[in-house]
């Protein structure tokens, strides 16, 4: 496994051609990796875990590339980003390599009213995963219903790869003041696995978060 952080430059510029405003944005970023490789009974105990992962951790860095574009025309939005595109490479406790695939995704958003966007995307990649026996590449939508104040979503996504999760639905729900507003939101998957006697979604995420807002109209 890896455990990644990043300190990024970014520079963005937009120009407009034929009605069309079209934005482009580079990131050049340092990437601090610290590696885990080390194989162990899934019984293990703790404090020997944890001894096990600090005497086979490796830290080391690189330089990672993200570009982004956003086209935008009347009600119609369409972007794309590319994360890792040089494929940044960092070392393994045992003098092996890890290598960082590229990852691009693509999506449109559509303006249906003054109140409401459906969007969808799509990723053109495999997603890059420490999980050897775990592949994701994700397709997914929904629609947005919004007000200065309040937001609702609701959607779907499904990884084109496995199909242990079946169908993953998402919604979430942002209420407050147009400069800071309590966001919420949730991701269950529609097939379902046994813990402990119970069945339980295969796939579950809940995220809250305060989101705030300044300038702009």
């Amino acid at each position: 496994g890896m455990v990644v952080a990043e300190v990024p430059i970014s520079y963005a510029t937009s120009f407009e051609v034929k009605g069309a405003v079209i934005n482009i944005g580079a990131s050049l970023k340092y990437v601090q990796g610290i590696t885990y490789k080390n194989m162990l009974a899934l019984d293990t105990d703790s404090d020997k875990l944890e001894d096990s992962l600090k005497d086979h951790q490796k830290p080391s860095s690189d330089i990672g590339i993200d570009l982004g574009l956003l086209i935008k025309s009347d009600d119609i939005r369409i972007g794309m980003v590319g994360k890792y595109l040089n494929k940044p490479e960092f070392d393994f406790y045992d003098g092996s390599k890890y290598r960082v695939k590229p990852m691009v995704r693509t999506g449109i958003a559509l303006d249906l009213t003054d109140y409401m966007t459906f969007a969808m995307d799509i990723d053109l990649t495999e997603n890059d995963t420490s999980i050897s026996d775990y592949k994701s590449q994700y397709i997914g939508g929904g629609f947005n219903i919004y007000k200065s104040w309040f937001s609702i979503r609701m959607g779907g996504m499904r990884n084109m790869l496995q199909d242990e999760e079946g169908v993953i639905l998402t919604a979430g729900l942002g209420i407050g003041l147009k400069w800071i507003q309590l966001d919420i939101s949730g991701e269950a998957s529609t097939k379902s696995g046994t813990y402990d006697g119970n069945d339980i979604p295969r796939y579950f995420k809940l995220n809250a978060a305060l989101i705030s807002r300044w300038g702009g109209n």
